[in-house]
């Protein structure tokens, strides 16, 4: 199994689309017209239409009510600052990924939180075995060791008010969408250390995951990971060999961050 041949069974087109929404705009062209962008992603207006609505919804785009132009919305503006501000950690997270990449040999993933998405920061997979690479923007916080890993170690009211407000996704059978069974798992979580996900996001991929943490507020500030393959082996034997090494680069990242 390798990424290139899950590609297509894990591609979202509703989401790239909305992502070639957003990636129209630049200084130049910073006002866009319905027609235009349904003319640009090459689509029916109606299809657009279903793309753009969304986006004014979640405040990513804005729509003047005279003129009727479309411009990049707040949540647009302040996920390109988390985006400038990601690449700054990135510079702190990606020698720590690399050492342990060479060293075990396996495939690490990092995230941080943003709003109500994981927001990709680095991934490595592991040299010469068969991969998966997650989604640059997921909304599947619940069903993800990243995301997990991170909710977990969350401020209890933080948490109680993130948990209230996002969906809880159902990827495969696995996947935990009762909120209490839910809250069960991340206390297990915060207990242990590390957070476990068993073929909860993608049929075929175990996860081991662990909180980055800000020592000075304890508060999370992103999500780093171990991932693998069925066929590697399972999940209590993953474990076994590999929770100590990934506490161990959880609290090295956390040692560094300011």
């Amino acid at each position: 199994m390798s990424r290139k041949k899950e590609g297509l069974d894990y591609f979202s087109t509703p989401f790239a689309k909305g992502l070639s929404v957003l990636g129209l705009f630049n200084p130049d062209h910073k006002n866009f017209s319905l027609k235009e962008i349904a003319d640009a992603l090459d689509t029916n207006p109606s299809s657009a239409y279903r793309f753009v609505n969304t986006l004014v919804k979640l405040g990513y785009l804005t729509k003047d009510p005279r003129t009727k132009l479309l411009s990049l919305g707040q949540r647009s503006y302040l996920l390109g600052l988390n985006l400038v501000n990601s690449y700054s950690l990135l510079d702190v997270v990606k020698p720590f990924i690399d050492e342990v990449n060479e060293k075990l040999n396996v495939s690490v993933d990092s995230c941080v939180l943003e709003g109500d998405h994981l927001l990709q920061l680095y991934f490595r997979p592991a040299k010469d075995a068969p991969y998966y690479q997650g989604l640059i923007i997921n909304p599947a916080i619940n069903c993800t060791g990243l995301g997990k890993a991170i909710l977990a170690f969350l401020p209890q009211e933080e948490q109680k008010q993130l948990l209230d407000r996002i969906k809880l996704y159902r990827r495969t059978e696995n996947s935990i969408t009762d909120k209490a069974e839910l809250i069960a798992d991340l206390e297990r979580t915060r207990k242990r250390g590390y957070a476990t996900n068993n073929e909860e996001y993608i049929k075929g991929l175990i996860t081991i995951a662990v909180p980055f943490i800000n020592l000075k507020t304890e508060h999370p500030v992103g999500a780093v990971s171990f991932d693998f393959l069925i066929h590697q082996g399972p999940l209590r034997e993953i474990e076994k060999k590999y929770a100590s090494a990934l506490l161990k680069l959880g609290q090295d990242i956390s040692a560094v961050i300011k």
